[in-house]
């Protein structure tokens, strides 16, 4: 397919020459570089901050997890594992280096041919579908603002999409409903473009709703009533809805609601040319798949179908979350929560546009609909006017090659997941062993578990192809024929030169033909411009004699093209429009500093809290166990009332077998009755559990058991905690903990 569009999304890349260089104004190049400098480093702080917060809210998510266990279970929290010990160097998980260079290959060939990751997100389980798209979108495509990356990713959406619409039977559910595909685009909108875009048109909108925490818009007949009788401004038996006072009241608060609104959406309406490239090709892709499922669909269908995705997944999720999606730092009122809901209750109205419903809210609206509806479906129309990436993706795919150490920052449960996954679904995405993938799973093997988290440290993996020639496998990922041909290539390198000729020729009016450039550029009198032109008079012959392009493509497709890339080179136009991305970037990347504050400020308060239940609730264990019988202590400590001793407790093999506790044993059978197990409390919440053999100073097995790890195996209904040599039951080894340390007890 030939690299031509008249509506290029992007402008397609290409490598300048050092003769090129040559050619630009050293005043623009200097500043331009430095501004886009700038601009690629905000670009990586933004990708590292957005990593570290995600991080983060893990650690966040995995210590609130563990607390619910302990509450439920009424008891003193145990030693929660920092999520910085991997900062220490103690790793008990060291992957050998050949084990490194297949995981690097795995990760090269996922990301290089994304039609395996489309293919797994139709293959993976509801349990494992967020890991995998944040495995996918956070760590394999995490350099969010790099076009090539950028454009392998949306290739995996296209292609899930198509799949999943021919399975579906009414496309719109999949959009509508909590399905991968929606889960997976959700996702997508939070990556840094698309919080980029809604901070710089919501936020001073969310600013403004946070202003008027005392403003109560309720529209709700029945709620208004209530608060009337609450003012004793009305009677409890009077009907809300006929009630003039309650109505009178509504009409007020709803012309506010309204003039909220349509400030609002005349924003979005003005912001097209804000809106992320990805978001908007998602939504072509939308448009065109309905189109080929129902050739009859309607204009206004299709409107609301896109709608639901930019506006129902998208904006409006914002709007009711402005604190998640970083849109304001002020802390919510009910009455602003509730005006978010409302105003997202509005926006979702206008997009479906029920032709059916009744009430005095869609009474209310029409005139709001009347107006904006059909301005809503034309900015939906011109949300999918976007060029296609086929054009340079083939052409990225060949400068990628050139690049050298390109690394992926990934976990080890991260390439463990993916490994897992691989194996699992191996015979449908290879199954001819023969293939590229199909070597490096047969060559992984079994997949390991997922390590605990002190394991579960971060490293560098750099990603390579052990194979010589590059993988040609775009045509099958695209769906479409997209080789790169030799006119593909004579198409830019004959943009490129023209490039080059306009930097140099002196300003001598508009430029209304490129053929006309040329032939000015070889009368020019200057030898450089000369030779420039001749090769460009030649170079459009050649085009036309393949026929990729004829006189009048020239004047107008290559044409806007050539002078885009001038402009991006070094119009003052780009200039103000580089600061203004700049600005942009820092405000978002403020915006994820203070979230990560705020996230290490919940941390923080999490730790406090097990620390300080920890402290008060050993007192309360030592003074409940000076009771109990048989209890070991050891004969050379004296007791002292400010170190009391660790409580231990003894039992023979019988004990446990004759209780169950014992499910499977490897040990000798003429060896059992010299085992003994005894079982002591370091701290709150972690136990020891020692195998001894008569005759033996010490342990020949020593098991280290966490409160809350034996919690979660009950809650996950694991029966056996499995160790060397043995096989206990998880319940009854949980019943005899708590019938010894009183695990249960409420404090």
């Amino acid at each position: 397919m030939p690299l031509i569009h008249s509506e290029p999304a992007m402008p397609p890349y290409f490598e300048p020459s050092i003769e090129w260089l040559r050619g630009i104004d050293p005043r623009h190049e200097s500043m331009l570089k430095g501004v886009q400098e700038e601009l690629e480093d905000l670009k990586l702080e933004i990708t590292s901050q957005s990593k570290r917060n995600f991080v983060l809210e893990k650690d966040v998510r995995y210590l609130d997890s563990r607390i619910a266990l302990l509450i439920a279970n009424r008891m003193t929290p145990r030693d929660i594992d920092s999520p910085d010990e991997e900062h220490l160097g103690i790793r008990r998980v060291i992957l050998e280096q050949k084990q490194l260079q297949l995981y690097s290959n795995l990760f090269y060939l996922l990301m290089t041919e994304p039609r395996h990751i489309a293919t797994l997100c139709s293959l993976v389980s509801a349990e494992e579908l967020d890991m995998f798209l944040q495995t996918v979108m956070f760590t394999m495509y995490a350099n969010q603002y790099e076009d090539f990356e950028e454009h392998l990713l949306l290739t995996v959406f296209q292609s899930v999409l198509s799949t999943q619409c021919k399975a579906a039977t009414e496309f719109s559910s999949l959009l509508r409903a909590n399905t991968p595909i929606s889960r997976m685009m959700s996702m997508y909108t939070r990556r840094g473009p698309g919080q980029t875009y809604l901070k710089r048109v919501l936020t001073k909108h969310m600013d403004t709703v946070t202003s008027m925490s005392a403003e109560n818009l309720e529209i709700d007949p029945f709620l208004v009533h209530d608060d009337l009788v609450r003012a004793k401004e009305a009677s409890a038996d009077d009907d809300p809805q006929q009630h003039p006072q309650v109505q009178n009241c509504i009409q007020t608060r709803m012309h506010k609601l309204l003039k909220l609104a349509e400030v609002i959406m005349d924003d979005i309406l003005r912001s097209i040319h804000l809106i992320p490239y990805g978001i908007r090709w998602i939504c072509k892709q939308i448009r065109n798949l309905t189109r080929r499922k129902d050739p009859n669909v309607s204009e206004d269908a299709l409107s609301s179908l896109i709608g639901s995705f930019f506006f129902l997944r998208y904006v409006n999720v914002a709007i009711v979350s402005p604190q998640m999606y970083l849109l304001s730092n002020e802390s919510l009122s009910k009455n602003n929560r509730r005006t978010l809901v409302l105003l997202a209750k509005v926006f979702q109205h206008l997009v479906n546009n029920p032709a059916h419903e009744k009430g005095s809210f869609v009474h209310d609206l029409k005139p709001f609909m009347a107006v904006y509806r059909p301005r809503l479906v034309a900015f939906l129309q011109s949300l999918c006017h976007v060029g296609d990436f086929y054009d340079t993706l083939e052409l990225y795919r060949y400068v990628d090659l050139s690049k050298q150490d390109k690394t992926l920052h990934v976990s080890v449960n991260e390439l463990y997941f993916m490994h897992t996954l691989v194996k699992k679904h191996a015979h449908i995405l290879a199954p001819d062993r023969h293939v590229h993938l199909g070597q490096v799973i047969l060559e992984l093997g079994e997949a390991p578990a997922q390590v605990e988290r002190p394991d579960n440290y971060t490293m560098e993996l750099t990603l390579f192809s052990r194979w010589e020639k590059p993988i040609q496998d775009l045509t099958s990922t695209l769906m479409m024929e997209n080789n790169m041909t030799p006119s593909d290539i004579l198409y830019i390198e004959t943009k490129s030169l023209f490039v080059q000729i306009l930097q140099l020729l002196p300003n001598t009016g508009p430029v209304s033909s490129l053929s006309n450039v040329a032939a000015e550029a070889t009368k020019s009198g200057i030898k450089r411009l000369e030779h420039l032109g001749r090769r460009a008079s030649y170079m459009l012959r050649e085009l036309e004699e393949l026929r990729v392009v004829d006189e009048s493509a020239l004047k107008t497709l290559m044409l806007d093209e050539v002078i885009a890339e001038l402009v991006s080179l070094g119009n003052v136009h780009m200039q103000d429009k580089l600061k203004e991305d700049k600005e942009s970037f820092l405000s978002v990347l403020e915006a994820l500093k203070q979230h990560h504050t705020y996230l290490q400020g919940q941390f923080d308060t999490y730790q406090a809290y097990l620390q300080n239940v920890r402290l008060s609730s050993s007192v309360v264990q030592s003074s409940d166990m000076n009771g109990v019988i048989g209890v070991l202590s050891s004969p050379d400590r004296e007791l002292k009332g400010d170190k009391p001793p660790h409580t231990l407790h003894r039992f023979t093999y019988d004990q446990w077998e004759r209780d169950k506790i014992i499910r499977a044993s490897m040990i000798p059978s003429n060896r059992l009755s010299d085992i003994t197990f005894h079982v002591h409390s370091p701290s709150p919440g972690s136990f020891m559990i020692s195998l001894f053999c008569q005759g033996r100073p010490e342990a020949f097995l020593e098991i280290d058991l966490k409160l809350d790890d034996l919690l979660e195996k009950l809650q996950d209904h694991q029966a056996t905690v499995k160790v060397e040599y043995l096989e206990l039951d998880t319940l009854r080894l949980y019943l005899l903990l708590d019938r010894l340390y009183g695990l249960s007890h409420r404090h």
